[in-house]
């Protein structure tokens, strides 16, 4: 009778029910409506399919597998956004909120933290939504919550999934007391195990942890004016010979400034690409060579010239008088990687003149007469540099020191320079527009009349 009852169990399918466990380890085999093989290969094997998560409400104890069934009860969404008013406040309105790239809709919230302290919230009711941000009072009951100077985090509530999100927002912003903050985009992915943020490496804030782009990349910007030199003929040389150029560029109306290569020293320097060794020497690659950039030279107050140094936490400069002169002390290397960094490049010899006389066919920006104090930056007229955009603006284009205050690096592989500086004098070759001086790529003994403005191709 045992092995007919057996026979039957191993013939007859389906006659068993789902391996449901009871609390003393026994199988409930009531309401049998699985086969013989989920007895003998699934319930009494190891592996258990369930919630393994201690936290959600259907936990199961025995699983030791996985299986995507749990659930959690959490909290309501007013119970979780809430917060305490506080004589300290900022608003931030988000022109944008998406959640996997959809814009938000009516019944999500947008919740501000700072830490796990919730300090403001407000449901979603479209562009420019604005979330009060409370700040630390002093009292009881803003404890913890924002100071001048924090950067809050953003948690959205997704209604259609009843979920709260970790959000990234673009930009990310300090929190100030009373200021209205705008923020352009709140960006939440509903795979919370992504991590959002730059993900191109060449941006100033690649995140390498990230694994979805949140759009928040940040490049290098150089903020200049440029003046269009439009294509067509020049005249070129000392005899003027009629040379085309067939491409519009821009060119900049002013000298590289120290201030503006302070700024470039700091986000290379944070990047590594440029590095500081003995003597004072910024050095850094070129082809594939290590060359120097630019030679710091201990500050002397009175000199009438810019010297970046650094005093070490960061670069600085031996008086803010000279942020506005043109940089000196840089080689024709440091020029190019400048250039690089902004994705621009140093101006062709040809494309220099032809900024500096159009087809005019002059010796100087603003005619054949000789150079003079009144005329430009030359011959020790202030012994040093003067504030880019003091001379020379009569030329064609109306673009400022071509003649005097710093040579200027151009592209060429003979490293040329161009214009003259505050200490050529008439006597030299060195002021006329059409005249190519071969500095040498890293000549060190004569940098502190050498300077450089930058050229950017027009698409």
């Amino acid at each position: 009778m045992k092995k007919l009852i057996i026979l039957i169990m191993f013939t007859i399918s389906p006659i068993l029910a789902q391996c449901d466990w009871n609390e003393d380890g026994t199988l409930n085999v009531i309401d049998v409506v699985e086969t013989v093989d989920c007895i003998l290969n699934d319930c009494f094997s190891e592996d258990i399919y369930g919630c393994t998560d201690p936290e959600a409400i259907n936990y199961n104890p025995n699983a030791n597998i996985d299986d995507g069934s749990c659930e959690y009860d959490i909290p309501p969404v007013e119970e979780y956004f809430s917060f305490n008013q506080s004589q300290g406040q900022a608003f931030y309105f988000f022109v944008i909120a998406t959640i996997d790239g959809v814009g938000l809709e009516e019944g999500d919230w947008i919740g501000a933290f700072n830490g796990d302290v919730c300090v403001g919230s407000r449901p979603w009711y479209g562009s420019l939504t604005d979330v009060p941000l409370m700040g630390d009072d002093g009292t009881i009951e803003t404890s913890g919550y924002l100071l001048d100077g924090d950067i809050p985090g953003f948690i959205i509530y997704d209604a259609s999934s009843n979920a709260y999100l970790n959000a990234t927002s673009i930009p990310e912003v300090q929190w100030s007391n009373f200021l209205n903050i705008f923020i352009d985009e709140l960006v939440a992915s509903s795979n919370q195990n992504d991590v959002l943020g730059c993900t191109d490496f060449e941006a100033l804030n690649y995140n390498p942890e990230a694994t979805e782009d949140d759009g928040s990349c940040e490049y290098p910007e150089l903020i200049t004016d440029m003046v269009l030199i439009p294509a067509g003929e020049y005249t070129a040389g000392q005899w003027d010979a009629i040379i085309p150029i067939d491409y519009d560029f821009e060119i900049m109306k002013y000298e590289v400034t120290n201030e503006q290569y302070l700024d470039y020293l700091s986000e290379a320097y944070e990047t590594g690409d440029i590095w500081i060794t003995g003597g004072g020497y910024l050095r850094g690659n070129y082809d594939g060579q290590e060359e120097i950039f630019y030679h710091m030279q201990t500050p002397i107050i009175g000199d009438i010239i810019g010297k970046i140094f650094w005093n070490g936490w960061y670069f600085d400069i031996n008086s803010e008088e000279f942020l506005e002169h043109p940089v000196t002390n840089i080689t024709w290397y440091g020029a190019v990687a400048f250039a690089d960094h902004y994705d621009m490049r140093l101006p062709a010899n040809g494309e220099w003149e032809k900024s500096s006389r159009g087809t005019t066919g002059n010796d100087f920006p603003w005619g054949n007469e000789l150079p003079t104090c009144d005329l430009c930056n030359f011959d020790w007229c202030i012994n040093g540099t003067m504030v880019v955009g003091e001379y020379g603006n009569s030329n064609p284009f109306n673009i400022y020191d071509l003649a005097g205050n710093v040579m200027e690096w151009t592209d060429n592989e003979f490293c040329f320079a161009k214009g003259g500086s505050w200490k050529s004098n008439n006597n030299a070759n060195l002021m006329f527009t059409w005249h190519n001086y071969e500095a040498g790529c890293s000549d060190l003994n004569n940098l502190n009349d050498k300077g450089f403005r930058l050229v950017r191709d027009v698409d």
